[in-house]
């Protein structure tokens, strides 16, 4: 779990893009193992 320096602040949509873009790491590395 990650803890944010302003945890009130954080805006909500910022938190969905960080968790969008985690989830597509995820995924290309999947890919790229189901690859090789």
């Amino acid at each position: 779990m990650l803890t944010w320096p302003s945890g009130d602040d954080a805006h909500p949509a910022e938190m969905k893009n960080i968790t969008r873009q985690k989830n597509r790491i995820e995924a290309f590395a999947i890919m790229t193992l189901n690859i090789v």
